[in-house]
């Protein structure tokens, strides 16, 4: 892996941990950080009311923030601006435009759909993500690229499991108890039942794709029954990986994330 990918694959891999994880459990769920900022902006006086309970308590989506209507119900409205001072936070749209955060794009989602003044184009009601990262010109995937994908793609899970295992946000034990693509696929497999849904395989085309044309190619490659989702088998079969023991595997990574959940 030439330096300039290792660099980006770096940098996507520190989005993984601080963006795809909101991703991967609700596209639509605030950071804690983001919470208590809009829990102090909106503890002020707003219609008339103090607010004492209201938006303290109350939790928004991400891009929108809490009001008090003219009785002093808190509500969720569309976000008058987002905190967008991180430039390592640029998403690529579906529309091919990059804007500064997620938070920008549910901002101005929630904007349009609800026909404000302020939306731009309509046709952003529809607006939602494509990758991270700015927008840019992707290359096509050719049948030589595609045929090497999985080689890199494995190295690719190594290194984010190896950043994330530095970074002390994965274990050893679980990134190296098995090989990282079948780490990944369990980290990936939320509903545990070792089936990728399309729901489930969506961060990992959304992290890969900026600069990985071949993401969407080999994974529709991977599906043998075209029905939308990826099995363990699937999967494994696809990258070249020894199946056995494979399923026993990630439900001991399973019970270790558990284990640490309980010590924490």
């Amino acid at each position: 892996m030439n330096g300039l990918l290792f660099i980006y694959v770096y940098f996507i891999a520190g989005l993984q941990a601080d963006l795809l994880s909101k991703t991967l459990l609700d596209p639509y769920k605030i950071t804690d950080e983001e919470s208590r900022s809009l829990k102090e902006e909106n503890s002020e006086v707003r219609g008339g009311f103090e607010d004492q309970s209201g938006c303290i308590t109350k939790e928004c989506s991400i891009g929108h923030e809490c009001r008090l209507d003219d009785f002093g119900k808190p509500f969720c409205a569309c976000a008058e601006s987002c905190p967008n001072d991180d430039p390592n936070a640029f998403i690529c749209t579906n529309q091919n435009i990059s804007l500064p955060s997620e938070c920008e794009l549910h901002r101005i989602r929630c904007m349009c759909k609800k026909r404000m003044p302020q939306c731009a184009d309509q046709s952003f009601s529809h607006i939602h993500l494509d990758y991270y990262g700015p927008c840019r010109q992707v290359q096509e995937c050719s049948e030589e690229d595609l045929s090497q994908f999985p080689k890199r793609l494995k190295e690719w899970f190594e290194d984010v499991a190896d950043f994330l295992e530095t970074d002390g946000r994965l274990t050893y034990r679980q990134a190296k108890k098995t090989s990282a693509a079948i780490w990944k696929f369990c980290d990936l497999d939320l509903s545990k039942d070792r089936i990728l849904s399309h729901r489930e395989m969506r961060p990992l085309i959304t992290s890969l794709k900026g600069f990985e044309s071949c993401i969407k190619p080999f994974l529709h490659q991977c599906d043998d029954d075209s029905d939308d989702e990826i099995t363990l088998e699937e999967w494994t079969t696809c990258l070249g990986i020894d199946s056995d023991n494979v399923e026993d595997l990630c439900g001991q990574l399973s019970a270790d994330e558990d284990t640490a959940q309980e010590t924490k």
